[in-house]
């Protein structure tokens, strides 16, 4: 009898007081292991956003240098720059198929690794079809970055926690548009250092963080939330229990329709 009437009794907002404690449990579960996983994965990722867009658009500043070494006309230098969407678009499906059949953890680490030595490779190369070739492969290993993060991160979060690492990820990519220029800038201004033009020194200077990144992925990232020694007993076992609430929410709803 004396549950009973704690059940019906009610808090000062008129909740009853079980539901109320119910729900600041969760809270402060919810809390504990949302910053866990920030703590842990969110530092990675957000370096992995940055050296992404890093990479991906230097070759715009390399080019006030390289198309003169190189003698690339307008037309090379725009199909160069093109061609990274087509690798782009055309490997997005097929890496993350592959990440699926062999893990996110360890697919992340392959593409950015490759992404960064593709990035290092554009300091030696000499003639166009060197240049399209890469730009092309940059294209291929980027591709499954992003998506595979959203993936990956997903499985993590609780649904209602989620919006938070997006939103510091977006963030991240104004944060590598905003600092990419000047160190573009600091780096051309090697020019001629060991013999080397200033669009070679940054190139391979900015491809060595992100090989450094995709390493340090394949040991740093757990295969999933029940492989996370970030994580205790209990707050494994409480986001299963939120993501098999969810998938029944979402069974349901498929059923009504």
């Amino acid at each position: 009898m004396g549950s009973e009437a704690d059940a019906c009794q009610e808090s000062d907002d008129g909740k009853p007081l079980l539901l109320q404690h119910a729900q600041q449990a969760y809270a402060a579960r919810s809390a504990a292991v949302v910053r866990a996983i920030n703590m842990n994965l969110l530092p990675i990722f957000l370096t992995m956003a940055t050296l992404c867009y890093i990479d991906r658009t230097n070759t715009a500043f390399a080019s006030l240098q390289m198309n003169r070494d190189l003698k690339f006309s307008a037309e090379t230098y725009g199909l160069g720059s093109g061609l990274f969407f087509l690798g782009y678009s055309l490997s997005m499906i097929p890496s993350q198929l592959i990440l699926m059949r062999v893990g996110a953890p360890r697919w992340l680490a392959t593409i950015v690794t490759g992404w960064g030595l593709t990035a290092m490779s554009f300091s030696f190369m000499n003639s166009r079809f060197q240049f399209w070739t890469l730009r092309i492969c940059l294209g291929v290993f980027e591709s499954g970055a992003f998506p595979g993060m959203w993936h990956y991160l997903n499985s993590f979060y609780p649904a209602d926690a989620i919006t938070l690492p997006y939103s510091l990820i977006e963030a991240a990519v104004g944060v590598a548009n905003v600092a990419g220029a000047p160190l573009a800038a600091a780096l051309l201004l090697l020019d001629g250092a060991g013999g080397w033009a200033g669009w070679r020194w940054l190139f391979l200077v900015e491809g060595i963080p992100s090989v450094a990144t995709g390493v340090a992925m394949l040991y740093v990232l757990p295969r999933d939330f029940a492989a996370a020694k970030f994580l205790g007993t209990q707050d494994k076992a409480w986001l299963t229990q939120v993501r098999q609430h969810s998938l029944g929410i979402l069974a349901a709803l498929q059923q009504a329709h």
